[in-house]
């Protein structure tokens, strides 16, 4: 049976957003080197697909990739942090007496690392939508759609 609340329908549709945004940053911040970015033949970066999508100037992928290199700096620390308290989680729940005060204590500050993932990402899109032209505004929205098939899996 069909759920047809429309909360919950946007909520799995922003969570998708989400994943598929993290899935971005991190292809981005693993093909991007940290002081050049330096067009690749044979692969695209995501901005570099972003750039011909949306048909950026320099300036505008410029602007981009300036503005991004803090957010990426910060979702990288992030992303270790939690690496290591996936670590903790799993030593404690390996116990044979797992301490549930200390699974609590782990859990809450994962989910607050998740957080701090999803202000990243949100930041990484208003750095797009800062140097973008309405139109290109429209294509990024449009773009988003396509590639999340929104419309095909959150109905």
């Amino acid at each position: 049976m069909k759920n047809k609340d429309p909360n919950l329908k946007r909520f799995y549709r922003l969570n998708i957003l989400f994943f598929a945004i993290n899935i971005v940053i991190l292809v981005v911040w693993f093909m991007s080197s940290e002081s050049n970015y330096i067009e690749r033949k044979s692969k695209l970066t995501t901005n570099e697909f972003l750039r011909e999508e949306l048909n950026l100037n320099n300036t505008q992928f410029d602007s981009i990739n300036r503005l991004d290199e803090i957010n990426f700096e910060h979702y990288q620390r992030v992303l270790h942090i939690l690496f290591k308290n996936r670590q903790l989680l799993l030593k404690e729940v390996s116990k044979t007496s797992p301490d549930k005060a200390e699974i609590k204590r782990i859990t809450l500050h994962i989910g607050h690392l998740h957080t701090a993932l999803k202000r990243q990402t949100v930041n990484h899109l208003l750095n797009i939508k800062k140097v973008c032209t309405e139109n290109q505004k429209e294509k990024l929205k449009i773009l988003f759609e396509e590639v999340l098939e929104v419309n095909t899996y959150c109905e």
